[in-house]
């Protein structure tokens, strides 16, 4: 998944399916972002430096 958060892009690399479907329902996506996919620093639960990005 690529985010653009204030014109900075961020990958996150082997999202489930179900993960990104639940983040596009969610109420709040800044929300569901903060707490399931951001994660803290480098050590996020998706970062692209230790989950393999798509190949666009």
């Amino acid at each position: 998944m690529l985010i653009n958060l204030r014109g900075t892009y961020y990958h996150y690399g082997e999202l489930p399916a179900a993960a990104f479907d639940a983040f596009m329902a969610a109420p709040s996506m800044g929300h569901f972002y903060n707490r399931n996919i951001k994660g803290t620093g480098a050590d996020g639960p998706f970062d692209s430096r230790t989950h393999r990005v798509p190949e666009y």
